[in-house]
């Protein structure tokens, strides 16, 4: 609860919605001296600009809405995206990869921190150990029924999570999110 970003009685619907776009959150508590006042949602937003008559009412169900349900039999569908198109060509032509990876910590980083510079690191050697690492990654090969499913196909799953350093400043480590959703991925 301590980390709940929140906006204030006295901020622009634009500056709320300035918030929420940044951090990708889809509901915004409006706090007066430590007190909710109301939510503010992504609807109120999309909602801010029209009055009443816009909105509501059969009348306008009937004209923006019903008309848009469902589609005839004769209708057509336009060409595939290309992630599409590129997933199924690969039926007919695999895709070959040459994997590596390579994971550095910080160079001053420890267990119990970071240094911001050398002098604050102090006379260590410069940190190799992964396991200090806030990033993560996860390369696995598995086998599974092919399409038909009578033959099996090798294929291989590779994930890469990037650790986010400021959230030390919050008292979280940033290893935590990262190496944890890896190794969930590679279960």
């Amino acid at each position: 609860i301590n980390q709940v970003t929140y906006g204030r009685p006295d901020e622009t619907i634009g500056q709320c919605r300035a918030i929420m776009a940044k951090l990708g959150i889809k509901c915004l508590p409006i706090l007066t001296e430590g007190r909710v006042e109301g939510i503010l949602t992504q609807r109120d937003m999309s909602d801010f600009y029209f009055d009443a008559k816009d909105k509501g009412g059969k009348q306008n169900y009937l004209r923006d809405v019903s008309e848009r349900v469902g589609l005839s039999s004769d209708t057509s569908m336009a060409e595939p995206p290309i992630f599409v198109r590129q997933h199924l060509a690969l039926k007919h032509a695999p895709l070959y990869l040459n994997v590596g990876v390579a994971e550095y910590p910080h160079p001053f980083k420890a267990a119990e921190g970071i240094g911001s510079s050398r002098r604050n690191f102090g006379p260590r050697d410069l940190a190799m150990d992964p396991d200090l690492s806030e990033d993560a990654h996860f390369v696995k090969e598995v086998e599974l029924l092919d399409e038909s499913g009578e033959n099996l196909q090798k294929l291989l799953y590779m994930g890469v999570a990037d650790g986010v350093g400021s959230w030390r400043e919050y008292g979280v480590d940033p290893r935590d999110f990262s190496h944890k959703l890896m190794g969930g991925c590679q279960d």
